[in-house]
């Protein structure tokens, strides 16, 4: 029955995403969706030979390597069965898969295909999801013990009383019921905001980088995916809002919605911060998504024995 209400819950939030974002698109420029700004920028641009080394050095270097990593922590991970590393574990996955599509799309489109573009947001949205649904699972199945009914929480000492042996309430369950909701507010900001497509040429050492976000890009990932993101967390509240006992069963709407919060807002602020200079652009993207996989890595390797992960897996491919 549970599992039941929560697949109402998400095709609820689905239908009322592509109502809310049918209608966002349908409003006048001047509202929802403002104007495209100005003429989209479709231009060639001379950069200097430093640029032109990051170029080479952000899809040569550093997003091979952050793909092979990202391999060898899904291999690695593969023989753990409890829910807070599978979800970790798929979240590496979705994420790999998204940086394929992004590797495909300049080897076989030269940067161009707004499909392939928006498959590649996908799989970031997808690590935005399952990771921090992930490190909550973890922290909070193995230390914290908050959505453990019949175990002490790690808040009891500083709480001293708690709702699972007395009729109190819970703080931090009352915490959850404003963050979910500022959350979903904080993600309609890049609402308001204008889209602004380019298309951007940058000769690299004889040959040529293209780097484009074109109108159809922007409008999934600066008006639909905050839409998503409000809707889903919004939506959290309906278990959040009855007992402490509901933390646990918004989760699934509550992460859902923080990914695709993230991955807006993290595309909002690189665009905008960014703009006509796509060179600075994909190398702190391609530099903090690097960052993020060796930090993984890194986690797992330190609590590797607490975690029951073996550091050398059995071979892949079994006889």
């Amino acid at each position: 029955m549970e599992r039941a209400n929560i697949i109402r819950s998400f095709l609820f939030c689905v239908a009322s995403s592509l109502v809310l974002s049918s209608y966002a698109l349908a409003k006048t420029p001047s509202t929802i969706a403002p104007a495209v700004d100005a003429a989209q920028i479709n231009t060639v641009l001379s950069i200097s030979l430093v640029d032109q080394f990051i170029v080479g050095f952000s899809g040569l270097f550093i997003k091979p390597l952050y793909m092979i990593l990202s391999l060898l922590l899904i291999i690695l991970l593969r023989g753990n069965k409890s829910r807070d590393i599978v979800l970790l574990r798929w979240s590496i996955i979705l994420f790999l898969l998204g940086e394929v599509f992004c590797a495909a799309n300049y080897i076989f489109f030269s940067g161009i295909s707004d499909l392939f573009e928006i498959l590649h947001g996908l799989g970031m949205v997808g690590l935005g999801v399952l990771l921090p649904w992930g490190m909550f699972e973890l922290f909070d199945e193995r230390i914290l013990r908050v959505t453990a009914q019949n175990n002490r929480c790690a808040f009891q000492k500083m709480c001293r009383i708690c709702w699972k042996n007395e009729d109190v309430s819970c703080g931090l369950h009352r915490l959850f019921r404003y963050l979910a909701p500022a959350f979903a507010i904080i993600a309609l900001l890049p609402l308001t905001a204008p889209l602004r497509p380019f298309h951007i040429e940058l000769p690299v050492f004889g040959s040529k980088a293209i780097f484009q976000f074109s109108f159809i890009v922007l409008v999934f990932e600066i008006r639909i995916y905050p839409i998503i993101a409000f809707v889903f967390m919004s939506s959290s509240m309906l278990y959040l809002w009855d007992s402490p006992s509901g933390i646990k069963k918004a989760q699934p709407l509550f992460f859902t919605g923080l990914g695709f919060w993230l991955y807006s807002l993290f595309r909002f602020i690189m665009v905008s911060g960014y703009y006509g200079l796509p060179q600075w652009m994909n190398f702190w993207e391609e530099l903090i998504e690097l960052i993020t996989i060796i930090g993984m890595g890194f986690f797992f390797i330190v609590f590797r024995k607490q975690l029951g992960i073996k550091t050398f897996p059995k071979p892949f491919f079994k006889k």
